[in-house]
């Protein structure tokens, strides 16, 4: 009995070893036999649903750049251009009278510790809240306008500046910005000046703080514009603008399935709409036809200066008359001399003597280039620190070949800048003459001290106003 219960237990055995075989080997009609033999439920069919493979948290290239999202003819942009540093602010207008005024420093392989920040006029002030973030707090007293310079010292001690930014007050803050540390700091990063773009492409990069560029989304107005990301791990991307006028750059980020809007900012469209790889220049340097075709000659661009006699090369046919919607023209029969009245578009038009047009150009108006600024005949650099300490007064230096219009300099801030321990001190000054406490410093200046002018401001004989560039001098 105990044989015959020995023998069937080793068949049971053998059978249940032979059928996990042949189930491990062919598992799938291996189930289909359990359920035939009712041993196995079939499964519910009624709610499956198949998932395609989740890709969206794969990570892209660190360096990857979409080729295939540029349009046909275009080329990755080149990002040369483009500044260093930056300051990411709360709203895309600027700053606030009372606040919030939270802005961040950044700056390509530079310490954020080793930057400071300094504003321009008395009615600003900067609070420090996190040096080792770059992370600050502007206090304005004023609406207007007001300028963040950035100072740096290298590892070796030497000081320097990054650069400049201009920034309007407005007197109230938006309601989604009242709460003192609310909202995200960004910058759109463009070409100088950053309030222009450019027909075709125009590099720019999206900064938001703390951020990935890859949560950060851009869009662009305009009918036939289009911003093309090409750079995902360091958000540039390429603006290609074929409308006149201004566009906007809309800024949000994306945190899973919600988006958070930023804001926006508008640019002024100058030069749009020109074929890709031609300039103004090649649309007006033509040659003259053989026939009477009215063509405009040795005329390098379509600019005019505002407020100075500009001369264009004509040739005519006789009798012709000419129109001007800006300011004055005089021809006489072969070249033609135009003083526009303002910046803007002149638009120069040609009848014969049967009021039949010839043709209708447009020029684009820009004012006169700004003057530069100089001590005792230097316009910046390196300078004797015997010279600086000679300086009585700021002299404007006008572009070769611009007599006109005359300038008069109105206000300045001079920031001295001491690296052996006497720090950074700020002034004032009223007209070109050096006031006393601007005196009383030069006397004190010695080598590696340096001296940085900016929110200069003059006005031209023209009735303009204007801030000129910034100008760094290095007591030698």
């Amino acid at each position: 009995m105990s044989r015959t219960r020995f023998k069937t237990a080793n068949i049971v055995f053998f059978l249940l070893l032979t059928f996990l075989i042949v189930y491990l080997f062919n598992r799938q009609k291996a189930e289909q036999k359990l359920i035939e033999w009712g041993l196995k439920s079939p499964p519910d069919t009624t709610n499956t649903q198949v998932l395609p493979p989740d890709t969206g948290l794969l990570p892209l290239p660190s360096d990857s750049i979409l080729r295939n999202n540029l349009l046909p003819g275009l080329q990755p942009p080149d990002t040369s251009g483009l500044s260093t540093w930056r300051i990411l602010t709360q709203g895309h207008t600027g700053f606030y009278v009372g606040g919030p005024n939270r802005f961040m420093v950044q700056a390509a392989e530079i310490d954020p510790e080793q930057i400071t920040p300094v504003v321009s006029g008395s009615h600003a002030a900067i609070e420090t809240i996190d040096k080792e973030k770059g992370l600050y707090r502007l206090y304005a007293q004023e609406a207007g306008t007001t300028e963040i310079s950035l100072f740096y010292v290298n590892s070796s001690g030497a000081t320097d500046v990054l650069g400049s930014q201009s920034f309007t007050i407005l007197a109230k803050a938006p309601a989604e910005l009242q709460q003192p540390d609310a909202g995200y700091l960004w910058s759109i990063v463009t070409q100088v000046p950053d309030t222009l773009l450019y027909g075709n492409n125009n590099p720019l990069i999206i900064a938001v703080a703390e951020t990935a560029p890859q949560s950060i989304e851009a869009s662009i107005s305009g009918q036939g514009n289009e911003l093309l990301l090409t750079d995902t791990a360091n958000a540039v991307y390429n603006a290609v603008i074929r409308t006149a006028g201004s566009v906007t750059i809309t800024v949000s980020i994306t945190n899973g399935t919600q988006t958070r809007l930023l804001g926006s900012k508008q640019f002024v469209v100058s030069g749009a709409g020109l074929p890709s790889g031609k300039t103004q220049a090649d649309t007006n340097n033509q040659q003259p036809s053989a026939d009477s075709t009215p063509v405009i000659l040795a005329q390098k661009t379509l600019t005019l200066y505002a407020g100075i006699p500009n001369t264009l090369y004509l040739q005519l046919p006789p009798q012709t008359t000419l129109q001007t919607n800006n300011g004055t023209l005089a021809y006489n029969g072969k070249t033609c001399t135009i003083t526009p009245s303002k910046p803007g578009f002149l638009k120069l038009a040609a009848q014969d003597n049967n009021g039949n047009p010839l043709f209708n150009r447009q020029f684009e108006v820009v004012q006169t280039p700004n003057p530069a600024i100089a001590i005792s005949g230097n316009s910046g650099g390196n300078v004797p620190a015997a010279t600086l300490q000679n300086a009585k007064r700021l002299e404007l230096v006008k572009v070769n070949g611009f007599d006109k219009p005359d300038f008069t300099l109105l206000s300045f801030d001079l920031v001295f800048y001491h690296p052996n321990g006497r720090g950074m001190v700020k002034v004032s000054n009223k007209g070109p003459d050096f006031n006393p406490e601007i005196l009383q410093h030069l006397q004190l200046i010695n080598s590696a001290d340096l001296l940085y002018f900016n929110n200069i401001r003059v006005a031209a004989t023209d009735g303009s106003k204007r801030t000129l560039s910034t100008a760094v001098f290095v007591a030698q």
